[in-house]
């Protein structure tokens, strides 16, 4: 089975192989925070892209400027409510850690590093980064497979 997309993937391994762990279920009362994060890296993820072919572009014509003005309200407004979401819970989907926050710590630890928006003027941001970072088995995920990792030898 291929099966390529990041947030399937993950809901496949911890509802087959996990109970459901780092899941959130339908009939919980956070399910919706659970859903909207989830989601959340493919919004960022696609201004991320639009900002690289926006960048390939210079000098902008006027509808690039448009889209340019456009991408930038978006980004500042996803950041502004992940950093306000941030400072009324511990982890996206509320009192526990999630694939929810698996993939949005892609966005924060790994698009920075190709030019992706940093996040170091979002204090619960930080916050959280730095707290999700010392989980172990983040650790561990890291050092095996994270944007900094020693690719394996041939």
């Amino acid at each position: 089975m291929v099966l390529p997309e990041s947030g399937a993937i993950l809901e496949y391994i911890c509802h087959r192989y996990a109970g459901g762990k780092f899941t959130v279920r339908p009939e919980q009362v956070n399910y919706p925070d659970y859903l909207y994060w989830m989601h959340w890296h493919n919004n960022v993820l696609g201004l991320f892209f639009a900002k690289r072919a926006l960048q390939a572009q210079q000098p902008l014509g006027p509808d690039a400027q448009r889209m340019d003005g456009l991408v930038k309200r978006r980004e500042r407004g996803y950041y502004t409510h992940l950093d306000q979401r941030l400072g009324k819970v511990p982890y996206l989907a509320g009192p526990d850690f999630s694939c929810a926050d698996i993939m949005v710590m892609f966005d924060l630890s790994s698009l920075p590093l190709f030019g992706g928006r940093a996040v170091d003027d979002l204090p619960n941001v930080v916050a959280y980064v730095k707290r999700v970072a010392t989980r172990p088995a983040y650790i561990k995920a890291m050092q095996i497979a994270g944007p900094k990792a020693a690719p394996p030898k041939a």
